[in-house]
């Protein structure tokens, strides 16, 4: 019964801990002139062009997917010691 208490009592205080930020977005509508202003000089701009494929060419790479073998071996080491260990315990 403590412990749910104290959970509440904690859960409340994040909230109120985080109210003010809550409050500082939703007045974030009522802008001084001079952000206003920048704002609509910036919006009204295009967006840049995508990058072309040749800017893209190191995404896949050796160094990609060793990386990607590497966190496949690391998981699949790690998996398998978490299930050798259980069953070493449940056997003592």
């Amino acid at each position: 019964m403590r412990r749910k208490r104290f959970g509440w009592l904690l859960a409340a205080l994040c909230l109120l801990g985080l109210a003010p930020a809550a409050t500082a977005c939703i007045n974030d509508g009522e802008l001084v002139p001079t952000e206003r202003e920048f704002r609509s000089r910036y919006q009204d701009q295009q967006p840049p062009p995508p990058p072309s494929t040749e800017d893209n060419r190191f995404r896949k790479g050796p160094l990609v997917y060793g990386l990607w073998g590497g966190g496949a071996v690391m998981l699949a080491g790690a998996l398998t010691l978490t299930v050798w260990r259980r069953r070493r315990s449940d056997g003592r």
